[in-house]
């Protein structure tokens, strides 16, 4: 069995539960153990900031044209149509898992190399946390070195506004 769903490989920079009606707002990643081997390390990007730097047609296909987004195939859950940018209660969101897209138009691939362009690196250490709004930033993480016998170790939560 894989070490993680998202495989040993790099983990793209993704939002959660795209495929959710209403994706959970917050995250929040403890780190039990981070991968001795010296992999897996988190990453985020910040969506918005990788929006602002496209063109003004690529930002208005992400917000008017909708996307098919399927949960991964270990997830009973229906597909979700929506375009990538949304609106809710708190404002607009990002909605993005360009691993589960097919065929991605060119719009959306000019968007997920901006947000590849944004990348910050999370120092993490056992016992550690960092929360992040999961409506702007993106999170994955680097390839596992230890592969199938990687000892990476982490626990999400999540969060809604009150």
């Amino acid at each position: 069995q894989p070490a993680s769903y998202a495989g040993t490989g790099v983990f793209d920079l993704h939002t959660d539960l795209s495929w959710f009606e209403k994706p959970p707002k917050y995250i929040a990643m403890f780190c039990v153990m981070p991968e001795s081997a010296g992999g897996g390390i988190p990453l985020l990007a910040d969506g918005w900031q990788a929006l602002n730097s496209l063109d003004a047609a690529d930002v208005d296909y992400l917000q008017t044209h909708p996307i098919t987004f399927p949960p991964p195939d270990h997830i009973d859950y229906p597909a979700l149509t929506a375009p990538i940018i949304t609106e809710r209660d708190e404002g607009p969101f990002i909605r993005f898992r360009y691993d589960l897209l097919e065929s991605p138009p060119q719009p959306v691939q000019n968007f997920f190399a901006a947000v590849n362009n944004h990348l910050i690196h999370v120092d993490v250490s056992p016992g550690s946390m960092f929360i992040f709004d999961n409506d702007r930033m993106l999170h994955g993480r680097t390839g596992l070195k230890g592969d199938l016998m990687s000892d990476r170790h982490f626990k999400r939560l999540y969060g809604e506004v009150i």
